[in-house]
């Protein structure tokens, strides 16, 4: 069994926050070299079991580009089911989401953002209406006009702005450990006064990306791929003790985050999201880039989920959770006490029953046929 270090790093001993220093892809997925910092040679039994139920499905773009996603239904089939489409963070992938049963009523789909796993990636100048029209594809290719969407850190940014430019569509927002959308926010006077100005950890070149300085995503290169995941986890291990707790003694977890984190392969993925997200805007190094909404006009329902303690300086709590109020005046906020950025969603009955109490109060006009 792998150690959490909870409590003090015993002598010779490893933690498992000290991972993904290697991070690559192996030629058989289910079996690999140990992953630097754990035990972990193989990926849970049930793991697999789940992951070869939901399959690995590819929807064809317009432009030729593949988005690769996974999809999971109740044992009831998809009729009548709400469907919900998750998009993860930076440097992650599909599995972040895969949970150990289906949502009761839900047709889940996560996807590769391009550029990760198996999606390919953007083509230059990709922006979010291109992102929009990628998800409508996805959702009429499965049936559905009308969809939630769900997102962890970089992924909740893009809820927020596919929400803003698609308001026929989406019928709420699940937003877990979500960065904020400063890029969006018309800072009028009236703005500032009504809002404040936004936290300083989360200036777009100043501030921080969890361990990345933001303004640094601009020279990336094939180094990134040498990007040290670990320090995430080493906050889950400082901070947030018993969501880490949770998650280290639980292998169908910890594989839904390996095969998440073998996501990033190449670092196109993380360049897009710094061009799309980190940089765009009204003050970013790409000021007005092309089709970035106002998400203070996202009118559908927006449920934000949060750990206080989470220390990822573009999540940061307080400061991203009162942020976020202010752009979403009647948002339902729950904070989970002793979580932090990497632990606050997962395969645990807290993350199953935050989904249903969100989708219960979104669902109805989207149905499949």
């Amino acid at each position: 069994p792998t150690s959490s270090c909870v409590g003090g790093r015993k002598e010779g001993e490893t933690c498992l926050g000290e991972v993904m220093a290697d991070n690559k892809v192996h030629p058989d997925p289910n079996s690999f070299p140990p992953v630097p910092g754990t035990n972990v040679t193989a990926l849970d039994a049930a793991f697999l079991t789940r992951k070869e139920k939901v399959g690995e499905h590819f929807c064809e773009l317009e432009d030729g580009r593949k988005l690769c996603y996974f999809k999971d239904v109740p044992e009831a089939g998809e009729a009548g089911t709400t469907l919900v489409i998750a998009m993860h963070g930076g440097c992650e992938g599909k599995y972040k989401f895969l949970l150990k049963e289906p949502l009761e009523g839900v047709t889940f789909v996560s996807i590769d953002r391009p550029g990760y796993g198996q999606s390919t990636k953007a083509k230059p100048g990709y922006a979010f209406p291109d992102a929009a029209k990628d998800i409508l594809a996805l959702a009429k290719s499965l049936n559905h006009e009308k969809f939630i969407l769900t997102g962890h850190s970089i992924g909740g940014f893009w809820c927020q702005q596919l929400a803003a430019a698609l308001p026929d569509n989406v019928l709420g927002i699940i937003l877990w450990a979500s960065v904020v959308d400063l890029g969006s926010v018309r800072k009028t006077p009236a703005w500032v006064k009504a809002a404040g100005q936004p936290p300083a950890a989360l200036h777009p070149t100043k501030g921080m990306c969890g361990c990345i300085l933001r303004s640094s995503f601009t020279s990336y290169s094939k180094k990134g791929l040498k990007y040290d995941f670990k320090a995430n986890l080493k906050d889950e291990i400082a901070h947030a003790p018993i969501g880490f707790a949770e998650y280290s003694k639980d292998p169908f977890w910890v594989s839904t985050t390996v095969c998440s984190w073998q996501a990033f392969t190449e670092p196109s993925g993380i360049l897009t999201d710094a061009n799309m997200c980190l940089f765009a805007g009204t003050h970013g190094l790409h000021a007005g880039v092309r089709g970035h909404q106002d998400i203070t006009q996202v009118k559908c329902p927006v449920y934000v989920y949060h750990g206080d303690k989470d220390v990822d300086l573009g999540t940061k709590y307080p400061g991203a959770v009162d942020y976020m109020k202010a752009c979403y005046p009647n948002a339902v906020v729950e904070v989970a006490e002793n979580v932090g950025h990497v632990c606050i969603v997962g395969p645990n009955e807290a993350t199953r029953d935050r989904y249903m109490k969100a989708i219960g109060a979104m669902k109805g006009a989207g149905t499949s046929a």
